[in-house]
């Protein structure tokens, strides 16, 4: 095609009824800061005016495709044919947009329109090939302006699946965002909340989870969905959202959901990581219906491949590994690739052989070298792992098959309906499809959904095994870590999890979630349930006579939450010695009254530090004393051989900013201390407690018991998700901006 230079300017003038949206989206799409938009009440139609050289062009649809080239976007593609396809579905657009103008009621004649839509979008992303262009535009306007006369019409268009979908994505598009909150603001309002409504939004997460979309064409009780784990590694929160995601849309149509392990890396794989996500998906309350294996279908697979190569639509190709990168990047075609069909199946004998000539083999997909889409560009589809055997088949094998071939034909002939994949994978989704033609299987629904991702975390399993190596943690279990073994032993309850990843539904628009929103879901959970204790830091400790304390020591029974008698009752000690903290009895003033919570009011009458900062005090009962008039509640415990040594640990994210970014260096932004441990005495009553059991540690936060033995236990502080600490008691963490990483700091 000709070459051309953008233009330094353009003017587009219209009537204030007559909006140029395909125009306008087309240089907003192209990122173009030279458009002036220039409504005029004398105004008929669409005139663009290009400066330079000064010419003007009428008609939206005309400027819209010399802007398209012009500002060197894929809006209009080059292949002719894909452009005679644009055409055809811009002037489908035209039928639409034309009924903005009727005063009555648009549904007999929009209906069958949007059915023509519905059934052209069953399959697909975009109207035209893998990425957009001006017919989705065009489309995407159309409706939009008749909805906006016609709202009925919105209502229409939402109940198609498909359509739905897609106009979601285009909503959810960033380069539209200042077009649509122009042009459709009461929409653009429901869809953008106040940064304050976001912040208050997370307590709002309780009770209510996002309703399901509907799934494409799903039948009740024949829906079946799949969690596909690759066994290579521990499962993390950010797996979690797909395999709740898998489990509830099977629960909800009354349907199956399967667990299937993709074991088709030998060299990645453990018999351990299967063993760790089976116990994982149990402990989040994951049941499925069958667990199987890839490899289960290693024969069958094997078959397709020959049967692809047979129909001419795959090949074996030798060229060297990074030779063949460059040459897919650069669209190059193979050597290899229209060799005989004879010598593919010989050279596919070879790599099942795992010979010497097989080793050097991949096996590619004859799809389009040309296709502006990468994943299209005669993808691999098998390859040869000799060195590793694998952790079920052994030395069966020597050729593996790769996901891209593996996963549909597993799909489809374990009765798979609809898969669930993240937006990660969208530019794979023809080639899944082109699959089941090659194949002649039956066809599965994708559908699509956000990856969730989280501040200040790291999900990356090479950067996760770096931490581990390097001795910063325990091991893939810490409760520093984002696997599920390690949020759940931090705190987390299944039940939080499972209602913040179900609170974004099934979006498409991928978010940098701020883990601090996870943690106060969590937090409000446990406030309503979990029991009441004491604890006291030990630096030493603040020893407290009680005077005219004239009894023997005793017990008395006390509610374990003062606002949830099902909880249960606790034995509290009193006795004529306690132990305060240190930083309360640093602040107090002799003479000041305070309350003692669980017991009264008392008054200090004396105070004193000794040079290795051991404080001893006295108090005296007020009986006559009012917690209300008091400004100190003070925590305490009996000073008595029946404590609980108590050790507690809070955790720093593993890294210090909210995003490793580009450019920036991992080892630079690591936490430098990510555990910090310190010591204190707790109440006898703690003895009731077992390893899991979650607590608030009174004036300090939420925490878990994670170990204990006769010498004491180890308290992990769970965060509370607060920018501002609940705790009134200093803790050993920071907090980061925007988020709060352990509940025992300020």
């Amino acid at each position: 095609r000709p070459t051309m230079s953008a233009p330094k300017s353009v003017i587009l003038s219209h009537s204030i009824a007559d909006v140029p949206f395909l125009s306008l989206a087309t240089c907003a799409v192209a990122d173009y800061k030279g458009v002036k938009d220039a409504p005029r009440k004398d105004q008929e139609g669409v005139a663009a005016r290009i400066v330079p050289p000064g010419d003007n062009i009428k008609g939206d649809d005309v400027s819209a495709r010399f802007l398209a080239r012009a500002l060197a976007t894929k809006l209009l593609p080059d292949d002719l044919l894909a452009v005679a396809h644009v055409e055809e579905w811009m002037s489908f657009a035209d039928r639409i947009s034309v009924l903005k103008n009727s005063d009555t009621q648009p549904m007999a004649v929009l209906n069958p329109l949007l059915a023509d839509i519905e059934q052209h979008l069953a399959l697909r992303t975009f109207f035209v090939g893998f990425s957009l262009s001006l017919a989705d535009l065009a489309i995407f306007f159309a409706i939009k302006q008749v909805a906006a006369k016609h709202p009925v019409a919105a209502k229409a268009a939402f109940q198609f699946r498909s359509l739905k979908r897609w106009i979601t994505f285009m909503e959810a598009q960033p380069s539209l965002a200042p077009l649509l909150e122009k042009h459709f603001p009461t929409e653009a309002a429901a869809n953008k909340k106040p940064k304050k409504a976001a912040k208050d939004a997370t307590s709002k997460v309780i009770g209510h989870v996002s309703k399901l979309a509907d799934l494409q064409e799903a039948k009740m009780g024949e829906v079946c969905t799949r969690f596909p784990p690759e066994p290579s590694g521990y499962l993390h929160i950010g797996h979690v959202k797909a395999a709740t995601l898998n489990s509830e849309y099977a629960k909800k149509y009354k349907g199956k959901l399967l667990v299937r392990f993709d074991d088709t890396n030998p060299s990645k794989e453990k018999v351990e990581y299967v063993e760790s996500i089976l116990q994982d998906l149990k402990a989040l309350d994951i049941v499925p219906h069958a667990i199987s294996y890839t490899s289960d279908h290693f024969e069958l697979i094997e078959k397709y491949a020959s049967e692809i190569i047979a129909k001419g639509l795959a090949y074996v190709d030798k060229t060297p590994t990074e030779q063949m990168k460059d040459e897919r990047k650069a669209s190059i075609v193979s050597k290899y690739r229209d060799q005989s069909i004879e010598e593919n199946l010989r050279l596919w004998e070879e790599m099942k052989k795992g010979s010497e000539e097989g080793r050097q083999c991949l096996m590619r997909a004859k799809i389009d070298m040309a296709s502006k889409n990468a994943c299209l560009r005669d993808p691999g589809i098998y390859r040869v792992v000799v060195d590793t055997p694998h952790h079920r088949t052994g030395d069966k094998y020597k050729a593996y098959p790769l996901y891209d071939f593996a996963c549909p034909i597993v799909d489809s002939v374990e009765g798979v309906t609809h898969a669930l994949r993240s937006a990660e994978y969208i530019d794979r989704e023809p080639l899944y499809y082109w699959m089941f033609d090659a194949l002649g299987l039956r066809k599965v629904f994708i559908e699509t959904f956000s990856r969730v991702n989280f501040t200040y975390t790291v999900l990356s399993k090479r950067k996760l095994q770096w931490f581990v190596d390097t001795g910063k943690v325990e091991g893939w279990d810490s409760p520093a870590f984002p696997t599920v073994q390690g949020i759940l032993r931090r705190g987390l309850t299944k039940e939080a999890l499972k209602t913040f990843m179900l609170s974004m539904g099934a979006s498409k628009r991928d978010v940098n979630m701020d883990i601090s929103k996870l943690w106060a879901v969590n937090a409000t959970m446990l406030d309503k349930v979990v029991p009441r204790y004491t604890v006291v830091a030990d630096e030493p400790k603040a020893l407290v006579e009680v005077v005219g304390f004239d009894r023997d020591p005793y017990t008395e029974e006390h509610p374990r939450h003062n606002k949830n008698p099902e909880v249960g009752k606790k034995k509290v000690n009193y006795s004529g010695k306690l132990w305060l903290e240190p930083v309360d009895m640093r602040a107090v003033k002799v003479g000041e009254e305070v309350t003692l919570m669980r017991w009264g009011n008392f008054f200090v009458r004396e105070v004193n530090e000794d040079a290795d900062g051991r404080i001893s005090a006295k108090m005296e009962f007020n009986p006559e004393g009012n917690p209300k008039t008091t400004k100190a509640k003070l925590t305490w415990i009996s000073a008595d051989d029946h404590h609980v040594p108590v050790t507690i640990r809070e955790f720093n994210p593993l890294i210090t900013v909210e995003k490793v970014a580009d450019g920036m260096t991992f080892a630079d932004v690591v936490s430098p201390q990510i555990c910090v441990e310190s010591r204190g005495v707790g109440e006898e009553a703690l003895k009731d407690l077992n390893v899991g059991d979650r607590l608030q540690l009174e004036r300090r936060g939420y925490a878990i018991v994670d170990a204990k033995d006769d010498s004491g236990m180890v308290l992990n502080m769970i965060p509370d998700g607060k920018a501002k600490s609940m705790s009134v008691i200093e803790g050993q963490v920071k907090r980061p901006a925007g988020g709060s990483s352990s509940t025992g700091s300020k």
